[in-house]
């Protein structure tokens, strides 16, 4: 499909979606073979981003849900942060807008792999509380992990809350935010930014960040290789003990053993020294009368 698709000529991204704990070892093998082609078709800017979502930190970020409730979270806590920087950029802000050419700039023209996620602020009237939560929650916020930030080549963030706790929050305080996504990404990563007013019922502030043109995580990744390592070879394992357990023991049985030793006396008897020696007998038998 990539393929055929990169013949047309226009942008293209790929959202791609690593297994959750539990699922097979067939499937996470499965998993980081096609993860290693996405990749390499990444780096030949076949694909202008492959964007990375792991439903196993998606477990952590919603624990106790039942498999029903599971998988309509996950959907969307993965649609909802694209769909927001989707709409919110083509409006404008009385505060500060991420325009359309920058989200495009984030979501096409960077390259390479991309993550996105979201984190709340309750307490932002306190100074640092912003920048705070950029350096202690960014991470555990996002939708897949191990990335190294400090790769990112572009970034967006947009804060959105309520009028009135827009109205609150001191500037200085959201620049704060800002300067800190800036600083962990290192320098020489444009952070494009964006602060809108959404209509909300809580006093919190919600931080929504992009980043992209970042490698792979190699430590998930490494993590996804062992355990579908071991779980195919314990597959592997379990397949030969089912072909032992298959397979016919020929050797003989008592039984067996028993039957053969008659039918060789019977064939003794109908065969020609067979027949000579009962012959023999029965002249002897007739002297002996």
């Amino acid at each position: 499909m990539i393929s055929l698709m990169s013949q047309l000529g226009k942008p293209l991204s790929v959202l791609y979606v690593l297994q959750m704990t539990s699922e097979d070892s067939l499937a996470k093998h499965n998993a980081i073979q096609t993860l290693a082609r996405l990749a390499k078709l990444a780096k030949d800017d076949a694909i202008n981003s492959l964007i990375v979502v792991d439903n196993a930190k998606i477990e952590i970020l919603y624990p106790g849900k039942s498999m029903a409730e599971f998988w309509n979270v996950a959907n969307e806590a993965i649609v909802e942060p694209l769909h927001l920087f989707n709409k919110l950029s083509s409006n404008p802000s009385e505060y500060t807008s991420l325009d359309p050419m920058d989200f495009s700039r984030l979501f096409i023209g960077t390259g390479d792999c991309a993550l996105f996620g979201m984190i709340e602020v309750e307490d932002y009237l306190e100074d640092e509380a912003i920048a705070e939560a950029m350096v202690t929650n960014l991470e555990s916020g996002l939708l897949s992990s191990d990335f190294d930030l400090g790769q990112t080549r572009s970034a967006g963030v947009i804060i959105t809350g309520s009028k009135e706790a827009l109205s609150k929050v001191p500037a200085t305080n959201i620049e704060y935010g800002f300067a800190m996504v800036s600083k962990i990404c290192n320098e020489g990563t444009r952070v494009f930014r964006g602060v809108y007013e959404v209509p909300t019922n809580d006093d919190v502030l919600r931080i929504y960040s992009f980043f992209s043109g970042l490698g792979l995580p190699d430590e998930r990744v490494s993590e996804l290789k062992i355990e579908a390592e071991r779980h195919m070879k314990a597959l592997e394992n379990k397949e030969s003990q089912r072909a032992t357990a298959m397979n016919i023991d020929i050797g003989k049985t008592q039984t067996t053993s028993a039957v053969d030793a008659l039918h060789k006396k019977i064939k003794n008897k109908n065969s020609a020294m067979g027949k000579l020696k009962k012959n023999s007998k029965r002249v002897i038998d007739k002297r002996r009368r």
